[in-house]
């Protein structure tokens, strides 16, 4: 190949290149001596501030952390935005509730909520929650911590030496932990994240719960039979049968008709209780719970692309959903709890958050 030919080909391959790989410029924010904050030139704060995974923002300085090791590469490709994290040799763990071995070298994964029953779907990597986060061990024992605070649809690809987020949104914010363990990158990680209320002492032992009561009859029968053999238990959790058509805040008048009785029942026997509120509302007039939430002029439920409320299928057929990203919602929503925890009810298990879409969704989600 002469010369010419050789620098036409190299020139339009790179043509191609750019065409298709724009590299994105970047600002970082040291938040102490041991996390930066790396902002992509396009980040846009109104499509992703505030953050649904720091809960406490943190207070930024200008510049990085001299000799800091982690930067990562930002850039777009296919409509498509891209963070790599280069890191060298390390063993990676984290990636949130996924199929496989604690260490997540050479592991892909779909990070996009889905109501996978069995874990038969997708090889077990679409499960019921998305966490973009990777920590990773050096041979040395130090360790880091990457977050891509992000919410949209997004792959993530791991190697022996590389973390790569591929997201369907625009670009996004990436965080990088640097601590001399482990333990403490997790530290640094329950510090932005939050950590959760302390539980209370019902909440740590063994809990009966399975899919799914009958009646009020087959839950007084489990829990006599806890006791009659002298097993310790302190909890029993009510799946969506109780309910009158799966309709949430409401009981079942045939097969839980009371249940004030059922609940004193299982607190004279030491149990504690707690019973399944779903976020679909069953679209249904005289519906009392639709009713309320339709009354707003419909701005209580989760709006779809045409500014109508999105209508997905679970268990109660056609539902409608909760916006909890507006205050007022989250208002009215928490007004609801108090006859129905007025039953005597202990705790409530918030299922289907994924929020769980039979039909009319994507995967298996909204």
């Amino acid at each position: 190949m002469n010369k010419k030919v050789f620098l036409f080909l190299t020139s339009f391959l790179l043509l191609i290149f750019l065409n298709s790989v724009s590299l994105i410029a970047q600002t970082s924010y040291s938040t102490s001596d041991s996390i930066v904050v790396f902002y992509p030139q396009t980040f846009d704060a109104k499509q992703h501030m505030p953050s649904f995974a720091i809960v406490h923002e943190p207070a930024v300085h200008a510049g990085i952390p001299e000799g800091w090791p982690l930067t990562p590469v930002f850039s777009e490709a296919s409509g498509k935005s891209k963070a790599t994290v280069h890191c060298g040799a390390a063993d990676f763990y984290g990636t949130g509730e996924v199929t496989g071995t604690l260490k997540r070298n050479n592991t892909s994964i779909t990070l996009w909520n889905s109501d996978n029953y069995g874990y038969d779907k997708y090889m077990g990597r679409q499960l019921y929650q998305s966490h973009p986060w990777v920590m990773g061990v050096r041979a040395n024992g130090t360790a880091f911590g990457v977050i891509a605070d992000n919410t949209w649809k997004m792959d993530l690809d791991i190697t022996n030496t590389s973390i790569v987020f591929t997201s369907d949104g625009p670009a996004f914010r990436v965080l990088v932990f640097e601590a001399a363990t482990p333990q403490k990158v997790l530290e640094k990680l329950a510090v932005l994240t939050g950590t959760i209320e302390l539980p209370p002492i019902w909440s740590l032992g063994y809990q009966q719960c399975r899919y799914s009561y009958r009646n009020e009859e087959e839950v007084k029968s489990i829990a006599d039979h806890f006791r009659t053999k002298q097993l310790p238990c302190d909890v029993i959790w009510m799946d969506i049968d109780y309910m009158d058509r799966y309709k949430v805040f409401t009981f079942s008048s045939a097969a839980f008709p009371d249940p004030i009785g059922l609940n004193n029942y299982l607190h004279a026997h030491q149990f504690k209780s707690v019973w399944m509120i779903d976020p679909g509302i069953k679209e249904e007039s005289d519906y009392s719970i639709y009713d309320q939430g339709s009354a707003a002029a419909g701005t209580h439920w989760v709006q779809s692309g045409s500014g109508i409320p999105f209508v997905g299928k679970v268990w109660p057929g056609p539902c409608v959903f909760p916006d909890y990203t507006r205050p007022e919602t989250r208002h009215w929503w928490a007004g609801l709890y108090t006859d129905f925890m007025a039953t005597g009810i202990d705790g409530v298990w918030n299922d289907m958050n994924e929020p769980s879409v039979f039909s009319g969704g994507e995967e298996g989600t909204m």
